[in-house]
């Protein structure tokens, strides 16, 4: 896939600096990588440009990297996978306009394929990494199920079985529908995008309990927000 990045937008501006520290995610500075590319793709819950084009290209990568870099890259599918945008805001993406939240999320998780076989991985490390970004899946929700269900089903280790079907647990209320209407409330907001990134950002959670769809929305707003507030 060819990507024109100087087209492309990211938090700091043009995107060009994104497919080095792709690159990164693989290598000694990995870590520092990381947080730069979900600062750049999905500040605080929020979506740019840029995002469908950067989990494309991890996807086309992982299955290649060591097993720190796959765990650094599925944690970046994961920021963007939870991440939003209004719907209003729409990128050209494999030849149609389509929102950006619907190109992002669906840039992750057509890779389905890609992650189940990450569950059956040596490192421990990366079979969490690829179960919990399975469990943050909606448009493929039904597929990401199946994957985690064989891979429950083989696993060996009775825990890693019941933590396995936990992540099936955790799919089915990620994708239940929140009735509680969302208080565009300032305060809220910031409390629940600090709330979202401390559980998000921690490489060694497992079954650690996940952010409503209420709180989705509205850490999915701050940024944009903030902007007005100061």
């Amino acid at each position: 896939m060819v990507v024109d990045w100087s087209s492309l937008r990211a938090a700091s501006g043009r995107a060009t600096a994104l497919p080095a520290a792709i690159s990164r995610l693989d290598a000694d500075a990995g870590e520092q990588a990381f947080r730069y590319l979900a600062g750049e793709v999905a500040p605080q819950g929020a979506l740019y440009e840029a995002a469908p084009w950067v989990a494309a290209e991890i996807v086309g990568v992982l299955a290649g990297w060591s097993a720190v870099g796959q765990t650094r890259g599925l944690r970046v599918l994961a920021q963007i996978c939870v991440a939003g945008a209004p719907s209003e805001f729409t990128v050209r993406y494999q030849g149609e306009t389509v929102a950006l939240e619907t190109a992002s999320h669906r840039a992750v998780q057509d890779s389905v394929p890609v992650i189940a076989t990450l569950l059956t991985a040596t490192e421990p490390e990366v079979r969490r990494a690829a179960m919990n970004l399975l469990s943050l899946f909606s448009i493929r929700a039904a597929a990401a199920e199946a994957a985690l269900a064989e891979a429950a089903e083989s696993a060996a280790d009775p825990a890693e079985r019941e933590e396995l079907r936990e992540a099936i647990k955790d799919l089915h209320e990620w994708n239940e529908e929140e009735d509680e209407p969302a208080v565009v409330d300032p305060a809220l907001l910031d409390l629940a995008a600090r709330r979202k990134l401390t559980w998000r950002d921690d490489p060694d959670r497992t079954r650690l309990g996940k952010p409503s769809l209420v709180w989705r929305v509205r850490a999915g707003l701050v940024a944009r927000l903030a902007r007005h507030l100061r």
